[in-house]
């Protein structure tokens, strides 16, 4: 578990500090009008060039649920075919899947952005594996928010695939808009539970 004394959560792992799910974020970050969420519309995959093997995009199709529409080469390398079409669940163990729906479905409800700190399991012809998750909400042609855009940060060789991920931890942000209210003061807890340690704030 991946977790300081007391339960406080460590920090991101020094090899997955910035990289690509930077480079994701301030491109989305870019797209904001007024502090709200981008069209789908908006993207360019021209400014996801540094990071475009490891972006796919999602799209809503039940409470928690999330289907990949298009993804990267080094997404599908991770389980070994393309995963388009596939629930994003795929690539997740089943003990982990309880708390993917549940950062997902916040994601779309929020909504908020999402950042998973992952581990593979080290298993013959796969060594252990670290990799950052980063989701992000994005509108659909109707303005409503039913589509994410993520980025998989993997650090280390993937090794044999398909690879599994159980969630060390998640940090979750709430997303403010300019008709926003203010926030209340930022709030932070980290509660223990399986395989993996929980942390939910909101933020500017």
């Amino acid at each position: 578990m991946d977790a300081g004394i007391f339960g406080t959560p460590r920090p991101p792992m020094p090899q997955l500090a910035g990289g690509p799910a930077a480079l994701v974020r301030g491109y989305w970050e870019a797209l904001r009008t007024d502090g709200g969420i981008p069209l789908r519309a908006a993207i360019d995959p021209r400014g996801l060039s540094g990071a475009l093997d490891r972006v796919f995009l999602a799209e809503r199709i039940g409470a928690g649920l999330a289907q990949v529409r298009l993804s990267g080469t080094r997404v599908n390398e991770l389980s070994g075919m393309d995963v388009r079409g596939l629930p994003l669940s795929c690539l997740f163990h089943p003990d982990a899947r309880g708390e993917l729906s549940r950062v997902v479905e916040g994601v779309f409800k929020g909504p908020r952005g999402a950042e998973l700190h992952l581990t593979a399991r080290k298993e013959l012809g796969r060594p252990l594996l670290a990799a950052r998750l980063l989701l992000l909400p994005l509108l659909d042609r109707a303005g409503d928010c039913t589509l994410l855009l993520g980025c998989i940060d993997i650090g280390g060789e993937i090794g044999r695939a398909p690879r599994r991920f159980d969630i060390l931890r998640s940090v979750e942000e709430r997303l403010l808009c300019a008709a926003d209210p203010a926030p209340e003061p930022a709030a932070q807890s980290a509660k223990a539970a399986q395989s993996y340690l929980r942390l939910v704030y909101s933020a500017d």
